[in-house]
């Protein structure tokens, strides 16, 4: 089974739902209303997809996306309320409910793998530069989108798992 098959198991067993395939058009126009350009796998997802919410809130775009769930606005807004700590060549993919996102790197060294933003550090020490005595890649939480997402949503499915079994 391949990955977004998998995913779109795991959004249904959860209950959840996606939004409408993003068109290339709409694409390119989140590209420039952030000024960045979407790895492909992101892009992937966007055309696929558009966004999802499934226990885990996995933003993205389209005609139909709620205000909520839009990479654009979650990422402008934190460009905004953190000018100098968000960085510019990520968009935001997943808030965690206490102020941090998960992002997507954009460009440069990192470019296509998804981080840990976190926003109550020092600025020294919110990405792209590391905490002293972490490694390199200490912000680094997937190696792409796919891998992260799949990965997100099989934690949301084992801790639904365990919360049903508990309710027994």
């Amino acid at each position: 089974m391949d990955i977004k098959t998998q995913i779109q198991q795991l959004v249904k067993e959860l209950g959840g739902k996606f939004g409408n395939p993003t068109t290339s058009v709409e694409i390119q126009e989140m590209e420039l209303k952030l000024n960045l350009k979407f790895p492909k796998e992101y892009k992937e997802f966007l055309q696929t997809f558009g966004w999802i919410n499934a226990a885990q809130e996995i933003f993205g775009g389209g005609k139909d996306i709620p205000r909520w769930l839009s990479a654009i606005q979650e990422t402008l807004e934190l460009r905004e309320m953190h000018q100098d700590a968000f960085p510019m060549n990520c968009v935001a993919v997943h808030a965690d409910g206490f102020g941090n996102y998960y992002c997507i790197v954009c460009d440069g060294k990192d470019v296509g793998k998804v981080i840990f933003w976190q926003h109550d550090v020092d600025i020294r020490e919110i990405y792209p530069n590391t905490p002293p005595d972490e490694e390199n890649d200490f912000w680094i939480e997937g190696p792409d989108f796919w891998t992260w997402l799949l990965e997100m949503l099989q934690g949301a499915k084992k801790s639904f798992n365990e919360y049903e079994k508990e309710r027994k």
